[in-house]
């Protein structure tokens, strides 16, 4: 659940935090505790490189399961969990503060990350038994919540991987 209420933006280490929900706002004031302690808060987006409910419902979806739609109006930048893991190990190195992990690149909507991986799949042979698939928009508008990664980037001395790198 998010910490920033708005349901669209780039959101920077330093934004006003305003969540939406009782456990958005349990998550704000465990940031304030970890901050008066001098730690290290590091929040990310949906995490590539571990069991992942969007690339596992494109899964299922291909292996003909039943599925809901795919949105085309729901953007983000996911997390890569290689890149999780760098900035994990810089902030116990004595760096504090807060961090954002999200990949580079285009912000991608559920409906382009499920065809990102058909493509992929196809582009390495590998039989799929559905290619395409049902998508619908969002009924409350168009979401962009993307993290903007360019602080945690430059004070670490990291460079996160592309989106698309990250699906393969």
């Amino acid at each position: 659940e998010r910490v920033f209420d708005a349901n669209s933006g780039e959101f920077k280490e330093i934004d006003e935090l305003n969540a939406a929900s009782f456990y958005g706002f349990s998550k704000v004031e465990a940031e304030k505790i970890v901050l008066e302690n001098k730690g290290s808060i590091i929040r990310i987006q949906t995490m590539l490189g571990v069991k992942n409910r969007i690339v596992e419902a494109v899964l299922d979806a291909a292996k003909g399961k039943e599925y809901y739609p795919f949105w085309d109006n729901d953007y983000l930048r996911p997390s890569y969990f290689p890149d999780f893991f760098e900035v994990i190990k810089k902030a116990s190195s004595g760096a504090n503060g807060i961090y954002h992990v999200s990949c580079r690149g285009k912000a991608l909507s559920r409906l382009d990350i499920a065809s990102e991986v058909v493509r992929l799949y196809k582009e390495n042979n590998i039989p799929l038994q559905k290619e395409e698939f049902k998508s619908e928009s969002r009924k409350e508008g168009e979401r962009r919540i993307i993290l903007n990664t360019d602080k945690t980037q430059r004070e670490l001395g990291l460079q996160f991987t592309d989106s698309r790198d990250a699906l393969k």
